[in-house]
């Protein structure tokens, strides 16, 4: 049967997806969907009307049973086929036909990462609140059995001053007479946590502390509950559905409250989405999320390590549609030659070409350390200062009152004497 001259295809325009340019008065098509229209047209050939459905979505199914976007089009006969990377569901092919898949692309999400921790406080980050809380449990029961050990002979003060000061790589200057093995237990111990902290402080500064953020779907949901992420797809999009429908109870909470919360977006929306309180997860095909990168800030996202269900990609077509078997010829054929890898690559290459650099982002993130960078250090060597200074004030005073207390008291002395 003759291919027909005239095909009224359905479309959504979408950056690098499905492009039409007007040069020269005629229209020319770009995007990967476009040009891969273009390749079938100039080998069928055949000339298609682009008609976009008005919600501009990929089509989803309503409690009545109709469609929306170009599944409901198609089923309405208002058009003949329909391009936009469009999923092969069950439910589709209960109203529409499909061609033959010319790619497969998996489910996944990319998740705004949260950047990295201030270094206000970088003195009390190489180690956790419990590593912290039996250092200092330590460091008092190894004030008193030294104390215990030497008999009184040096002061509380004193010997807190000289425990407190080995942990700082200072040398402990008590000979004991007896309990080596306890000092030499203390000086190995005081080596390690010294070495330990030391390095761990110099890491910190030089290469940031990065906050952690949802590497896979089942923390992705628990990120959402907490109100720290919130989770947007393409509306109209088949894997809401699949979210929804799935047996994992994370996924259909992910699924409800994108449904409730209407978190749907589009690209040229994206920054429009942003706030200071909640970080955003996009959940869309693996390819769609890619070319959305683009127009994200580089570095600032990452991909889950999972994914949620695979689909094959193909050209919906009506019912009736009477060439199907010569439309699948020509795709087999230039799925087989590599052509449309091909036009991935390219059109991926010109999405990321629309983006800053990576090397000019990663030559921002290079930069000298700065004051912000050490507040922690100065405020600590600050502190040190000031405790130090208060110390010195307490000595000279307790230093006058103890020689006037001495002078009075010899005086008195000398006159009962005489």
């Amino acid at each position: 049967m003759t291919f027909p001259s005239r095909i009224t295809l359905g479309l959504v325009p979408n950056e690098n997806v499905f492009e039409t340019k007007v040069k020269f008065g005629s229209i020319t098509l770009h995007g990967i969907e476009g040009r891969f229209l273009d390749l079938i047209s100039k080998t069928l050939k055949f000339k298609w009307i682009l008609k976009t459905p008005p919600d501009r979505e990929s089509g989803r199914m309503n409690e009545n049973g109709s469609w929306t976007g170009l599944i409901g089009m198609i089923q309405r006969k208002e058009v003949d086929m329909a391009l936009n990377l469009i999923p092969m569901t069950e439910s589709r092919t209960n109203v529409v036909d499909f061609s033959d898949p010319y790619t497969i692309y998996d489910v996944t999400f990319i998740v705004e990462k949260p950047g990295t921790v201030s270094p206000k406080w970088v003195l009390l980050y190489p180690f956790e609140n419990v590593v912290w809380l039996c250092t200092l449990m330590i460091f008092l029961v190894g004030l008193n059995i030294f104390a215990f050990i030497l008999k009184r002979k040096v002061s509380y003060c004193a010997l807190l001053f000289k425990l407190f000061g080995s942990n700082l790589r200072q040398p402990l200057t008590i000979k004991p007479t007896n309990g080596k093995i306890i000092f030499v237990s203390w000086y190995i111990f005081a080596m390690l946590m010294a070495m330990s902290y030391s390095t761990t402080v110099l890491s910190f500064l030089t290469i940031p502390w990065k906050v952690e953020y949802p590497k896979n779907f089942l923390e992705l949901s628990h990120a959402v509950k907490e109100g720290t992420y919130r989770s947007f797809t393409l509306k109209g999009a088949s894997m809401l559905s699949v979210l929804q429908k799935s047996s994992q109870e994370y996924f259909q909470f992910l699924g409800k409250i994108i449904e409730t919360n209407e978190w749907y977006y589009e690209r040229k929306d994206i920054e429009s989405l942003k706030d200071n309180v909640t970080k955003i997860a996009f959940i869309g095909t693996r390819y769609k999320l890619h070319l959305l990168r683009g127009a994200l800030k580089l570095k600032s996202y990452a991909k889950s390590r999972d994914h949620l269900i695979t689909f094959n990609i193909a050209i919906a077509l009506r019912k009736d549609f009477c060439c199907k078997q010569r439309l699948n010829t020509i795709i087999s054929r230039i799925k087989s030659a590599g052509l449309y890898s091909r036009l991935e690559k390219l059109e991926s290459g010109r999405a990321w070409h629309k983006s800053k650099s990576m090397f000019h982002k990663a030559k921002q993130h290079c930069k000298p350390l700065s004051i912000h960078d050490l507040f922690g250090v100065y405020i600590s060597l600050l502190s040190g200062y000031m405790i130090s200074f208060i110390a010195l004030l307490l000595e000279i005073i307790h230093f006058k009152i103890y020689t006037r207390f001495s002078a009075i008291v010899s005086v008195k002395y000398k006159w009962i004497i005489k």
